[in-house]
């Protein structure tokens, strides 16, 4: 038979064993992230940065581009100065009909530049004389003999303009010359010595409608 005193000692002694064991093992609340929490978090983070440099670099490549355009612009319209500047002091005549060269290097490597000269549509100005009377369709024979009147005049003036003006092209390529990236401006150069031409004609104009309406 156990003692009084026996069992007051076996309760004191498990009472200390279990504090001892209690306070040798982690409290197991205790706040932390575990292994897969940190995987997961790197994941997400590994796939934004993805998405970022990838923004990064479209956004260089439009800047670059930007550059590219931006520096084809300027070089086409000093060509296109330079070229309208010859013409009007030495003559449309001085320039080729089409020629191709190359920028400075140094400055714009792989810069070339291309101009061709063609010669402007002639309108039918017939057609448009006869639109604008209103003798197409009719026949008045008065009106008629205004248009086989006005048809010679016309004519010279149909061939005259085609020489008078001349459409100037001008297109400046960059980068690889097998799929070059293009830039291209038009102009136009006025021949005086058909302006003059074209300027007598009209003027001859008045002239036979003032014959016919005595």
């Amino acid at each position: 038979m156990f003692k009084p005193s026996h069992i007051n000692r076996v309760a004191i002694s498990f009472v200390f064993f279990r504090g001892h064991a209690t306070s040798a093992c982690p409290p197991k609340n205790k706040s932390g992230f575990s292994f897969i929490e940190v995987i997961a978090a790197l994941v997400i983070l590994s796939i934004s940065l993805v998405v970022l440099l990838d923004s990064q670099g479209r956004s260089m490549d439009l800047v670059g581009k930007a550059r590219s355009l931006e520096t084809a612009v300027g070089l086409a319209s000093t060509k296109i100065t330079e070229l309208s500047q010859e013409a009007e002091n030495r003559g449309v005549e001085s320039l080729r009909e089409d020629e191709r060269g190359d920028f400075d290097q140094e400055k714009y490597p792989t810069y070339r530049w291309h101009y061709w000269i063609r010669p402007v549509p002639e309108p039918d100005f017939k057609s448009l004389f006869s639109t604008a009377t209103g003798i197409a369709g009719e026949e008045n024979e008065t009106e008629n003999t205004n248009a086989e009147l006005f048809a010679g005049p016309l004519q010279k003036v149909q061939e005259a303009w085609g020489d008078s003006i001349k459409e100037l092209h001008v297109e400046v390529s960059w980068g690889n010359e097998q799929k070059p990236k293009t830039y291209e401006l038009v102009t136009h150069l006025l021949v005086p010595s058909a302006m003059n031409q074209i300027s007598q004609l009209v003027n001859s104009f008045s002239s036979l409608g003032g014959g016919s309406s005595q």
